[in-house]
């Protein structure tokens, strides 16, 4: 059986019980943004409304 990755489960206990992995992209992120983050030109928007 193959796993699957756990996208919109945020709780790392179903993560694990379901059995699917989890994909950290914290160092894509810092990498891609580059300079933006030493700036603070970086805004977060809720995705729930």
């Amino acid at each position: 059986m193959a796993r699957q990755a756990a996208i919109g489960i945020e709780d790392f206990g179903k993560i694990i019980e379901r059995g699917c992995f989890y994909v950290d992209k914290t160092a894509f992120i810092k990498s891609s943004l580059g300079s933006r983050l030493k700036n603070g030109n970086i805004y977060k928007f809720c995705r729930r409304l």
